[in-house]
């Protein structure tokens, strides 16, 4: 479930989410995240927001990225 307009704007967008909150707003499995970030793989997507290291096993993906590539999703969904 996505916050709201006015909920995503008191949010800060530098936030970062781990792979938990990650999944909950794609709608994605943690398998499918990972298929889509291996470009050996056919689901291979580069416009696919990329996490970030945070530690020798932690990543975690920018909250602003995470925003940017669903608004890009519903506009791509608009002009088909």
């Amino acid at each position: 479930m996505q916050p709201s307009a006015h909920q995503r704007s008191t949010l800060d967008l530098k936030t970062i989410i781990r792979l938990p909150q990650f999944v909950k707003l794609v709608g994605l499995s943690r398998s499918t995240v990972y298929l889509r970030l291996n470009p050996k793989t056919k689901y291979y997507d580069p416009s696919f927001p990329k996490p970030i290291q945070l530690g020798m096993k932690a990543v975690g993906w920018k909250l602003e990225d995470v925003y940017s590539y669903i608004e890009k999703l519903r506009y791509r969904e608009t002009d088909l």
